[in-house]
């Protein structure tokens, strides 16, 4: 009411004000995260990007040590974890420290579930020989709100594929009734 009743007149913000404010808007809106079937994908690369690096890390610390390595999915907790081949949390030889991956770390908290990890006898595990190559194929599916994403291990090469979406199904054609009699 005193601001009303000022006989100064009352001024706009300035440049710096509007940048500010359009800073700190943005630092928000990316700490929130992209909303719908965009955030959702980003959270999927993330993912896969996780799995894919320690996958490779196992492969690689298999064939350096000549010790079979894995790769153990607990879908309860969503987390992996680098194993040696006594079960053991394997140590990263870049940081050294132990190689356990949480897929709902920072934005992706409880924003991505791995619904199913299978690798032949191995069950969760992805095992690799001493040569670094897998002893069975696998898959691991990721689900984040209605996107969904499947990795596939190769049995013969230990490359990881994404599967392809399934298509969703055409509407059937319509029958033309114009030129009908």
């Amino acid at each position: 009411m005193t601001r009303l009743l000022s006989k100064r007149p009352l001024r706009g913000a300035t440049r710096t004000d509007l940048l500010l404010g359009m800073g700190v808007l943005g630092l928000l809106l990316s700490v929130a995260g992209v909303p719908g079937s965009e955030g959702e994908k980003r959270v999927l690369e993330i993912a896969e990007s996780r799995i894919r690096t320690a996958i490779d890390l196992a492969s690689g610390l298999a064939r350096s040590t000549q010790r079979p390595h894995g790769v153990a999915f607990d879908l309860a907790t969503e987390r992996l974890a680098v194993i040696d081949s006594e079960g053991r949390l394997a140590h990263d030889p870049l940081t050294g420290h132990e190689s356990l991956v949480e897929l709902g770390q920072g934005n992706l908290e409880s924003a991505v579930d791995v619904t199913e990890a299978a690798f032949g006898r191995g069950g969760r595990v992805a095992i690799f020989d001493a040569h670094g190559l897998p002893l069975a194929g696998g898959r691991v599916r990721l689900v984040s709100g209605q996107e969904e994403r499947v990795l596939t291990l190769d049995p013969t090469t230990g490359f990881v594929d994404r599967e392809p979406a399934p298509e969703t199904p055409a509407a059937p054609a319509q029958p033309d009734t114009a030129n009908t009699r």
